[in-house]
């Protein structure tokens, strides 16, 4: 079963008064606008638009809903009434005005249905115009403990880096390296996936340096990935529901065919490091060992200049440290025997010095120990359109520049 993963939508407008002047950001005015959606207005907030635009910009946020028909009935329902209801409500195709949406990085709960979780979302989300209401306990509550993946999002940054071009092609010009949705960085494909901030170097201007609010104006925006969500700003401004949607079944499509595209290993591998003894000449012989090669004897006790009897003693301390270090992980008899004798009759010989015909050699250089980590599967290829359904490719190839 597809798990579904709400999202929240911001959209920005303008108003246009008949004289041609544009409604300024006042308490007044807002209230006004928050009135005019009427019998929805307690699930959605009106916001000033907190950029540098020379035109008084407004936000409309909706709530997080799941993906099914009745938000796009929810959305077209408020749209038509805040167009109705007030005169000169428009968006114009310029570099601050787009459209946003967030997607949580967290799933429903597996037996929440999506009408029932947006109804709890509109119910609870927003409070008399306010967006920071205590009642959206009652909705977090309904979402998985489990968090996608980081490894899951970098695969969506690379995607959206390699389609680059195509993407570009989705959206009027103005949405194309502006200042407010900058392109992902190159050698994104590079990064580390230990932590958020590792992936979010590459949304700054600077990959070495800025951070903070900088981090935001990318296409892809991580800033808020610690309160649950990311957030895709590369659309254009609109106030068409269809355009709305298919923007929603985009984003969650590239969300859940990145998850597809992982498995769990099962097992991960530690490899065994080169300094298991530090600043002590057992650590030669270990080396020797690491190698790959099969290690006589004799040469060990060439290498260090010892006798036999101290050559096979660095093996018994090379071994009691192997069973200290990894026994835990692998049993004690296993990590013991990592280092496997070599008997005269085992390297081929019936007869002969022991010293010259006698080894020593290291099972592997590494060690599986089992794991829930996830593996991209071999053979991948982007393309921001897998998995698509048929009906929401042919919209998107129809309005492709």
């Amino acid at each position: 079963m597809t798990k579904l993963y709400p999202q929240g939508f911001e959209i920005e407008f303008q108003v246009q008064n008949s004289n041609g002047n544009y409604m300024p950001h006042t308490q007044s005015n807002k209230q006004k606008l928050w009135d005019a959606i009427g019998e929805y207005k307690n699930s959605v907030c009106i916001k000033y638009d907190g950029t540098t635009s020379s035109i008084p910009v407004w936000e409309l946020v909706f709530s997080p809903l799941a993906p099914c028909f009745e938000r796009c009935e929810f959305i077209n329902n408020v749209l038509h009434n805040l167009r109705n209801n007030i005169d000169g409500v428009s968006v114009t195709l310029t570099t601050d005005i787009g459209l946003h949406c967030h997607i949580s990085h967290r799933p429903l709960k597996d037996d929440v249905l999506a009408w029932e979780f947006n109804k709890v979302s509109l119910e609870n989300w927003f409070h008399n115009n306010d967006d920071n209401y205590s009642g959206r306990r009652k909705v977090l509550d309904l979402y998985a403990s489990d968090t996608v993946d980081l490894k899951v999002i970098k695969y969506i940054m690379v995607g959206m880096k390699k389609e680059e071009n195509k993407m570009n092609r989705m959206f009027p010009p103005s949405r194309t390296n502006n200042r407010w949705c900058r392109p992902i960085q190159s050698g994104v494909e590079f990064a580390s996936t230990d932590t958020i901030n590792d992936l979010a170097r590459y949304t700054r201007a600077n990959i070495r340096n800025g951070s903070g609010y900088s981090d935001k104006y990318c296409v892809l925006n991580l800033r808020n990935y610690s309160n649950g969500t990311i957030e895709f700003r590369q659309h254009g401004g609109t106030l068409n529901a269809t355009k709305i949607r298919r923007w929603g079944e985009f984003i969650h499509n590239l969300m859940t065919t990145a998850i597809s595209k992982f498995v769990a290993n099962g097992t991960r591998a530690i490899f065994l490091p080169n300094n298991l003894f530090r600043n002590s000449p057992i650590n030669e012989t270990w080396n020797m060992l690491l190698s790959g090669n099969v290690v006589t004897i004799r040469e060990i006790m060439t290498q260090g200049n010892i006798s036999r009897k101290r050559a096979t003693a660095r093996i018994s301390e090379i071994r009691k440290r192997l069973k200290l270090n990894y026994g835990h992980l692998i049993g004690n008899a296993n990590a013991f025997n990592l280092v496997d004798l070599r008997t005269t009759q085992n390297m081929g010989f019936n007869y002969g010095d022991g010293d010259d015909n006698c080894a020593y050699e290291l099972r592997n250089n590494q060690i599986h120990v089992p794991s829930d980590e996830l593996e991209l599967q071999p053979n991948n290829v982007y393309d921001l359109f897998e998995n698509l359904p048929q009906d929401q490719l042919e919209w998107w190839q129809n309005r492709m520049r």
